[in-house]
């Protein structure tokens, strides 16, 4: 279980928060670890996931950012439909350095432009002019996708919402997912698209259904603090529940 960071630079050396933490729970107990990069981080899940393929294991990797976008916006930017096209799509575009430094404001900013008018992503450094991108939430148009997921109106005021979840448009300020879900997915798709892991990644429930899948690695939505305060607790409650239901 990876609880993700959208960070523009490395993070400290000491752990700390709105960083990358990550929890591993298996045969031999419950490892933690801290991640000052994303590609840290991906490297070591891609270790995991291709040891998970090539031993007849399983792996459910869940990762804390949104896995896509309300109806209408991976259509928008991919001209398909299917989150996965969005995945992909952001795979190509996305820049993501192994020092941390992003374009995704500037590739909010482009994703904005493939929607009538002013486009719904928001958010921006202080004092940082990125044409397309507005600082502040725009008024919402009625030809643009909703402000939020069914799941997330589902979890409106549930325990660790802050009474509200946050909306994927959302790129900047306290509680913004938006820059992390377009580093995520991208970091995603290049994960699935790994010539050791063809065909053996499964990303539920868009390739799964609602079930387990039958995939060595299943790639998995998480929203940990809708049910434990601590990573490692949904580590290790998520690993349990998904040993009892493939048992």
């Amino acid at each position: 279980m990876v609880d993700w960071s959208a960070a523009n630079q490395p993070s400290p050396a000491k752990p700390t928060r709105d960083s990358i933490h990550a929890a591993l729970y298996g045969p031999e107990g419950l490892e933690k670890r801290y991640f000052r990069t994303r590609a840290d981080c991906m490297d070591w899940v891609a270790t995991l996931a291709e040891a998970a393929a090539t031993q007849g294991e399983r792996l459910l990797a869940g990762f804390d950012f949104p896995f896509g976008q309300p109806v209408g916006g991976a259509f928008a930017a991919a001209a398909r439909p299917e989150a996965l096209a969005l995945w992909d799509h952001l795979a190509r575009r996305v820049e993501d350095g192994p020092d941390n430094r992003s374009n995704r404001f500037d590739i909010a900013a482009e994703l904005n432009a493939a929607f009538p008018g002013e486009g719904p992503f928001w958010g921006r450094p202080p004092k940082t002019e990125i044409p397309g991108l507005p600082a502040k939430k725009p008024p919402h148009r009625p030809e643009h996708p909703p402000e939020f997921r069914l799941c997330e109106r589902r979890a409106q005021g549930a325990p660790g919402t802050n009474g509200r979840a946050q909306s994927v448009w959302k790129l900047y300020t306290a509680g913004s997912v938006g820059s992390q879900a377009l580093l995520g997915m991208a970091a995603l798709a290049r994960l699935r698209a790994r010539d050791e892991l063809a065909g053996r990644i499964q990303v539920w429930p868009f390739e799964t259904g609602f079930s387990t899948g039958d995939a060595p690695v299943v790639l998995a939505e998480i929203f940990p603090s809708l049910w434990a305060t601590d990573i490692a607790d949904a580590a290790e409650e998520a690993a349990r529940s998904a040993t009892h239901h493939n048992s």
